[in-house]
């Protein structure tokens, strides 16, 4: 090292250092980038499982209407029509719930909110769907309503309401995560 120049001592130092910063630049740029893929990633799920879970609801309150429609129908074909709608939109509810599920796979209240909401669909609106579609005469359309309200609408209602409280818990805990 005596026989080198001091300007070339001083340009060997600097390009070690050069090089040791380069390093440390590449490493926290690969790093910086992979946590921002991922937590790009987590908030693309929140936001799925959110937009789902919304046309869900959306979907039930879609089922319940034609409920509705097949209790204030009075022939077999307006009763059909109303019946298929139904199908229809149940058929959307779980698409969309199991999309919202794919989306948040942690996600326990999603998959419990689905069998509810399915659980209700059966169970407490299914004998008076059955009634319904069967009713031919206004004692017995009037008794089915009336069943529908007392039963039915009241189980919707609260599978709304859940469906609406998991939304909100997602968005908050999606705001916490970007505060």
């Amino acid at each position: 090292m005596r026989n080198i120049p001091i300007i070339g001592k001083f340009l060997v130092i600097l390009s070690a250092f050069a090089l040791f910063v380069a390093g440390v630049t590449a490493y926290a740029t690969s790093r910086i980038s992979f946590i921002d893929s991922s937590y790009s990633s987590l908030l693309d799920e929140d936001s799925t499982a959110t937009l789902m879970l919304a046309r869900a609801s959306r979907s039930l309150v879609s089922t319940r209407s034609a409920i509705a429609d097949i209790l204030i129908a009075r022939t077999p074909e307006a009763k059909d029509a109303a019946f298929k709608d139904m199908k229809l939109s149940e058929g959307f509810f779980t698409k969309q719930m199991d999309t919202a599920l794919a989306a948040a796979p942690g996600n326990e209240r999603i998959k419990s909110i689905k069998t509810s909401a399915l659980a209700a669909l059966s169970n407490d609106c299914g004998p008076v769907i059955t009634e319904a579609v069967a009713a031919a005469d206004e004692a017995a359309i009037n008794r089915t309503q009336a069943d529908f309200a007392a039963a039915c609408k009241p189980a919707f209602t609260t599978v709304i309401a859940d469906i609406t409280d998991e939304i909100g818990k997602i968005t908050a805990l999606a705001e916490t995560r970007q505060a």
